[in-house]
């Protein structure tokens, strides 16, 4: 099964700190070579940040994923940014799945708002990260039926 999105409609956003960003890519790349497409900032060309555009194509992933992607930490926690990137997918009513980067870190206040409820593997070497792919990966591709499903039915 491969995924549905293009660059412009990706099937995952993921959202990281850049204290995270080897975790994220590497997050991204198995996901990829799943056939699951992702939008990262790292994608984005570099004249998009001295345009000031960075945050319009993050505001235009959100808005196209079906599935935003949280590799949260502390340092994740702590940033206005990744929090305003939560924020604005929750409003956005996209599916929230969750890894956690980092062994003994409960997130707190509006992040765990949004996340406590939701989906959550874990990422921070407490199991083997090829187990914990392989649940994402399932996660995803079933968010991904259901969106087709439902895009189908309209």
């Amino acid at each position: 099964m491969s995924g549905t999105g293009s660059s412009n409609t990706p099937d995952v956003m993921i959202s990281y700190n850049l204290g995270s960003k080897e975790a994220a890519l590497k997050i991204r790349d198995n996901l990829q070579q799943n056939g699951i497409t992702c939008w990262i900032d790292v994608d984005v060309e570099a004249d998009s940040y001295m345009a000031g555009s960075l945050q319009e194509a993050i505001a235009a992933a959100i808005e196209n994923c079906t599935v935003f992607l949280t590799c949260y930490s502390e340092k994740y926690s702590q940033s206005k940014l990744c929090e305003k990137e939560a924020e604005y997918a929750n409003s956005r009513k996209k599916t929230i799945i969750s890894c956690n980067l980092e062994a003994d870190f409960d997130p707190s206040g509006t992040l765990n708002t949004i996340i406590g409820s939701k989906l959550l593997f874990d990422f921070s070497g407490k199991y083997p990260f090829e187990k914990q792919m392989e649940k994402l990966i399932r996660e995803i591709r079933l968010h991904l039926k259901d969106n087709d499903n439902q895009a189908r039915m309209l």
